[in-house]
């Protein structure tokens, strides 16, 4: 209703493409740091944002958990932790 759409699955699917896209974009951006170092910081702090943001979406958002969500957050969280460790100097 929010987007004035006719059918929810035809949102839906517009939401799983836009994060399908959100996904790829950041890790480009992650791949392309590596050979630019000036833009390190900016990026892995911001791919850390959105990964910890999914582990929260998913472990305390009101979406029922299911295995494969649990994998994938859990995944994105130990990449965040080895961001913010990597920016850390640690």
């Amino acid at each position: 209703m929010g987007f004035g759409v006719e059918s929810p699955a035809s949102s839906a699917v517009f939401f799983v493409r836009h994060w399908g896209v959100l996904i790829f974009a950041v890790a480009a951006l992650i791949v392309y740091s590596a050979y630019a170092p000036a833009t390190r910081t900016p990026i892995l702090v911001a791919a850390a944002i959105e990964k910890i943001a999914m582990g929260l979406l998913v472990f305390f958002g009101p979406v029922k958990r299911t295995g494969p969500m649990t994998a994938i957050a859990i995944l994105d969280g130990t990449f965040a932790i080895l961001y913010v460790v990597y920016l850390a100097g640690l």
